[in-house]
C-alpha cells in the first residue's frame, strides 16, 4: 500500500498513515535480516526517523515502499559493518551442530528453524537483503535493485545465489534424509523467479 498525499509525505497525520501502512513490513524485513528483536526494533525506529527527516525532499512520484526499504537496507549495512565478528560467533553458538556439520539426532522443528536462520545469517549481506525482500516481502526485482543500489538483473542474481546457497547447505549434511528436503521445499515454495 503506497501512501501519497498530494504527491508528498507531509508531517502529522500523513506521516502517521505512512508509518501505519509500512511499519510492520519494514520491521519484519529488518527482523529477518538481523534476527535480533532489539536490533530490529532500533533499526525500524531509525528507518522511520530518517524517512521523517527526508520526507520534504522526496520527488512527487516517489513510490514510498521501495524508498523505505532502501533506507532500512542502508541501516542494515551500517549495522553489519559494526557487528560482523559478533554475529558470526552468535550464529555458531546458536546453531549447536557438531564440528563435522552433521545434524544432531533428534533435531526438533525448532532446531531445524534455528539452523535455517543460521544459514540465512551466513549469506553475504547483499544476498541476505535481496532474499529477505523477495521471499518475505514480495518486492519486485526493480524495487530490490533500487534498495540495494544495483540493477534489477543483479538483484535477481542475488536472490538466485542466496537460494542456491541455502539449498546446498540444507542438503549437505542430510543426503538421503527426507526431513531436510521438506525444509528446503518450505523455504523455496512459491518462488517465482525461475530458481525453484
Amino acid at each position: 500500500m503506497t501512501v501519497l498525499l498530494e504527491g508528498r509525505v507531509a508531517g502529522g497525520t500523513a506521516f502517521e498513515k505512512l508509518v501505519e501502512a509500512h511499519h510492520s513490513d519494514i520491521h519484519r524485513y529488518l527482523w529477518h535480516v538481523v534476527t535480533l528483536g532489539a536490533a530490529a526494533d532500533d533499526l525500524s525506529a531509525e528507518t522511520f526517523l530518517r524517512a521523517f527527516r527526508a520526507r520534504r525532499s522526496l520527488p512527487v512520484d516517489t513510490d514510498l515502499r521501495p524508498w523505505l526499504f532502501a533506507i532500512a537496507t542502508r541501516l542494515c549495512r551500517k549495522h553489519f559493518r559494526g557487528e560482523r565478528g559478533r554475529a558470526a560467533t552468535l550464529a555458531a553458538r546458536k546453531q549447536g551442530r557438531s564440528a563435522n556439520g552433521v545434524r544432531p539426532e533428534g533435531e526438533t522443528v525448532q532446531d531445524a528453524r534455528g539452523r535455517l536462520e543460521a544459514i540465512i545469517r551466513r549469506l553475504p549481506l547483499n544476498q541476505r537483503l535481496a532474499f529477505a525482500m523477495r521471499r518475505f516481502h514480495d518486492l519486485g526485482y526493480d524495487a530490490i535493485g533500487a534498495s540495494l543500489g544495483c540493477s534489477a538483473g543483479r538483484a535477481q542474481i542475488h536472490v538466485f545465489d542466496a537460494l542456491r546457497r541455502i539449498r546446498r547447505e540444507l542438503d549437505a549434511p542430510a543426503r538421503g534424509n527426507g526431513g531436510e528436503s521438506r525444509q528446503r521445499a518450505a523455504v523455496t515454495r512459491g518462488s517465482d523467479d525461475g530458481t525453484g
